[in-house]
This record gives C-alpha cells, sequence and structure tokens, in this order.
C-alpha cells in the first residue's frame, strides 16, 4: 500500500477550536458551578466542523465532482447545528456527503450499521441465475465462497466474487490456474465483483503478468487547497509465481465491478494477451477511507486518493471502458440468454491454438 501524508487525527478539531472550545468551557463553569455545559446543538456543530474540515483537507475528487465544498457547509450546517438527536444529526451528515456521490464515503454506526452516501442504480450485466444455468452445465466446482471454476464450451472459466482475503487466497487462485496450465484460452469473469482486498487483486493479476506493469498512477492531497496533489505514485506488479498464464484471456467486467476490482482489471488490461469484455466499470476508486469520528459511535469515511489508469484515464465517476462492448438487456435475463458469456464462449472456442 502506498503511504500517505501525515493526517490529522480523527476527532482532534483544529487548535484553534479547540482552544475556543475550552474559553467557553471555563466561563462557562465559573458562572454556573459545573455540570455539562455543552448543548446537543454545540455538539452537532462540532462533529459537524469536524467532518467538513476532514474532507477539506484530506479528499482529492473535489474538480473531479465538481462540488463546491464551501457551498455545502453554507447549506448544512445550519441543519446538522438544530438537529434534536443523533438520527437527525447523522441525517443531515449523509446527505452533506451525498452530494460528493462517492461510494467510498460511508457512514458507520456503533453497532456496526453501514449507511451508504451514494449507490449505483446503473443496469448491471450479470444475473444469478442465468449464470449459475451456464456454469452448472459446465460443471461448476466451487472451490472456496465467491470462487470456483468451469468449463464453458470447452473453455476454462474462472469466476471471482470479491476480493475477500477471509474467503480465499491469491495460492487458492494459483491451484486453479494450475489445473488449466496448459490451456490457450481463458475466461476470467469478475463482472459480480463489487471490490475488497486491492493487495488480493494485483496478487492475482501478477500471475498473468510476465513482465513488470504499470496499471495506475496514484495522487493524495498535499495541501490546504483543493487542488494541491502530490506528484503521482506509479502502482506496479511484478510477475509472481514460476509461472504465469500467458494465453488468450478474456476479462468479463460490467458496472458492479468496483474498487479493487477496478484495480485487477486496471492492470490486466495493461497485458497484450488479456481483452476486457462487456462492459464499462463502476467508476467508484476510492481507497485508503480516512475514518473520522462524529458523535455517538458514528463516524464517516474520508476517500484520500485520486486514480488514474495507465493511459491518465481517472476511474472515480467514469470506469473503466471494456475493449469489446457486448450490449445486454433485462429481456437477454429473462430469455435465460448471458450475451456476455456467449460472446466469449464462441471467440475464445473458435480461436486458434497457440503453438508449443
Amino acid at each position: 500500500m502506498n503511504h500517505l501524508p501525515p493526517i490529522r487525527l480523527p476527532g482532534s478539531p483544529p487548535v484553534a477550536f479547540r482552544l475556543a472550545r475550552i474559553a467557553l468551557l471555563v466561563t462557562g463553569l465559573a458562572a454556573c458551578g459545573g455540570g455539562d455545559l455543552v448543548s446537543p446543538g454545540e455538539r452537532h456543530q462540532e462533529a459537524f466542523d469536524r467532518m467538513w474540515e476532514a474532507f477539506d483537507l484530506h479528499y482529492p475528487l473535489f474538480a473531479v465532482k465538481g462540488v463546491d465544498w464551501n457551498q455545502v457547509r453554507a447549506t448544512f450546517e445550519g441543519p446538522a447545528r438544530s438537529a434534536t438527536s443523533t438520527d437527525a444529526f447523522i441525517e443531515v451528515v449523509k446527505n452533506a456527503v451525498a452530494t460528493l456521490h462517492d461510494r467510498h464515503a460511508w457512514l458507520t454506526g456503533p453497532g456496526g450499521q453501514v449507511i451508504a452516501t451514494a449507490t449505483s442504480d446503473a443496469f448491471v450485466n450479470w444475473n444469478q441465475t442465468v449464470w449459475w444455468g451456464y456454469v452448472h452445465r459446465g460443471g461448476w466446482s466451487q472451490v472456496k465462497p465467491n470462487l470456483g471454476f468451469a468449463e464453458l464450451n470447452g473453455v476454462a472459466y474462472i469466476a471471482i466474487g470479491a476480493w475477500n482475503t477471509s474467503q480465499f487466497s491469491a495460492d487458492d487462485v494459483d491451484q486453479i490456474l494450475e489445473r488449466f496450465r496448459d490451456r490457450d484460452r481463458l475466461i476470467v469473469d469478475v463482472r459480480a465483483n463489487s471490490g475488497g482486498s486491492d493487495l488480493l487483486s494485483r496478487d492475482v493479476a501478477a500471475r498473468f503478468t510476465p513482465v513488470s506493469v504499470t496499471g495506475e498512477y496514484v495522487q493524495v492531497r498535499d495541501g490546504t487547497a483543493h487542488g494541491d496533489l502530490a506528484p503521482e505514485t506509479p502502482r506496479t506488479v511484478q510477475p509472481r509465481g514460476t509461472w504465469q498464464f500467458t494465453g488468450q484471456v478474456h476479462l468479463l467486467a460490467g458496472r458492479r465491478a468496483a474498487s479493487a476490482n477496478e484495480t485487477f482489471i486496471a492492470f490486466m488490461r495493461e497485458l497484450p494477451h488479456v481483452t476486457v469484455v462487456g462492459d464499462t466499470t463502476s467508476g467508484a476508486s476510492g481507497n485508503h477511507p480516512m475514518p473520522v469520528d462524529l458523535t455517538s459511535g458514528w463516524t464517516v469515511q474520508v476517500p484520500r486518493w485520486l486514480v488514474r489508469t495507465a493511459d491518465r484515464t481517472i476511474v472515480e465517476g467514469s470506469g473503466i471502458a471494456p475493449d469489446v462492448v457486448i450490449p445486454v438487456t433485462a429481456a437477454d435475463f429473462a430469455a435465460g440468454r448471458d450475451p456476455v458469456l456467449d460472446y466469449s464462449m464462441a471467440v475464445l472456442a473458435g480461436a486458434p491454438r497457440r503453438s508449443r
């Protein structure tokens, strides 16, 4: 993971603000003889200020999002202070952060509940029921949760449903690749995968990478102005293992592919033997989110980097376009068809075998 610049500790307001709060408390204690003099409105104001300032100092995507953060403060600061309960205050914060349309800026409650501030309503080119029909006919083998393989129309097939290190490891994927080591063609399906471990996704990409590959460039904030960004840091993948799969690969992607899965796709698309097939990815690239304390056990996550692909396309909000676009409709799924799988099965089944 990249080293990030020093950050203000979550929950620590600016020095001037802390001193002002101390002065207020001292004055109140002298006048009233003690007790809790901080009203709910003041607590909510302090929490809102903490949230707003954390984004103001560390969020790198204001220009990409086209959001005036000062205007967001002017719009939501009053309702935050006026909120008469924690639930009402959290609703105000959610609405304020929602102006960023960033799926990595979520709220977490004291019981672990998560409130999204942004969602996607894009049509997803993967349907579980239809998919199961295909892989079941292909002799599906469930290796681990969210990981398995089949053989579709004579073509080796691997599906990875999440980059979840508690479910499987890169070694588990290696074992599947070992099974298909002598194959010329392979389908890797990550259409249902919305992210997870960035490191796991890159470790798997490294098994397809015969030489060092730069797949992404990352920037973080390094100043108080919203446009103050550190120089780009290239992210590379080195070959991993005693051999790499260099046969023809169709990597199936779509609108659900996000976060660490977009990292996987960004690296794989740079390999000459890989063709990305399907639809554009989600465009939700934030990583290293910083948790910032709000109130009553609630936190908000502040995304802290801007990611570009190797060709310098910003991923956030735009996604990664496929090499081959395959249209899919709800009618296809209703008829039991998966046009993306149909395309790759047909093309790869008819592809010439490589010489050995």
